[in-house]
């Protein structure tokens, strides 16, 4: 079993399979990566699948919760793979869009349920993938070719790619990698910013990683262009350029 931080990365050819293509196959390794929100399987014919999902702009979604042990599905050929839709509606309190998706697995070892939670401002999707990785991104030995995971800074005009500290002495150290565009409007294409956490209490309902994130989002960056930018029509134009991005964010382990 394997812990790690995720990579921002493309895999082109990738082809979106059932979680019952994993009957019958036998997992030899399991990666957690980043906040729990992805889970690699390395299989003994050397298939390697991700379930993870493909981050649009504001959602969070993650494992929020393992019934069972993942050492269960090591080294026993899979007898059980099923995705079970759970709950979904509108947290009235927070204005939150949730959705529960359970996947249940069995091996000759025991039972293990997954149960992912996705959370968004409800006009983003909270579905979980399964991915079969193609073999042109796989060394002979199965492993993922960490060269094809590393993203080049411009290689996504409308991306906002974004690393946080965990939290300390009450606040988040966070660096942003903005679009190119910005440089026009006038903002820099990498930004360090410190943030008190007690600035975020509107966004409690979420993660710590969506947390920082909605302040980005929501409050920093739009305060940002307000400074940078006199022309209000200018200004205006960035915000909802900037609001349209998608993001890629991570929290470091220090």
């Amino acid at each position: 079993m394997r812990h790690g931080e995720s990579y921002y990365y493309y895999l082109e050819g990738v082809e979106e399979v059932p979680v019952s293509e994993l009957l019958g196959k036998t997992v030899t390794s399991l990666e957690v990566w980043g906040n729990m929100e992805e889970l690699r399987f390395f299989c003994s014919d050397h298939t390697v699948y991700f379930m993870y999902h493909e981050q649009g702009c504001c959602e969070s979604v993650q494992i929020e919760d393992i019934c069972g042990e993942l050492e269960y599905l090591l080294d026993s050929p899979i007898l059980m793979a099923e995705e079970v839709a759970g709950e979904s509606g509108m947290n009235e309190d927070s204005l939150t869009h949730y959705t529960w998706t359970f996947y249940k697995f069995a091996t000759c070892k025991g039972y293990v349920t997954l149960r992912w939670l996705g959370t968004s401002n409800g006009y983003y999707g909270e579905e979980v993938s399964l991915i079969r990785v193609p073999p042109e991104n796989l060394t002979k030995e199965g492993l993922i070719r960490e060269t094809l995971l590393e993203y080049e800074p411009d290689g996504n005009r409308d991306t906002i790619r974004c690393r946080i500290d965990p939290e300390e002495y009450g606040r988040y150290h966070t660096e942003m990698d903005l679009p190119a565009w910005v440089e026009p409007y006038g903002l820099p294409v990498k930004i360090v910013v410190s943030i008190d956490a007690a600035l975020m209490e509107g966004f409690q309902t979420l993660n710590p990683e969506g947390r920082v994130r909605k302040y980005l989002e929501n409050v920093y960056l739009p305060q940002a262009a307000g400074i940078v930018i006199e022309d209000g029509r200018l200004r205006e134009e960035l915000i909802k350029r900037l609001s349209e991005c998608s993001w890629k964010t991570r929290i470091r382990q220090l």
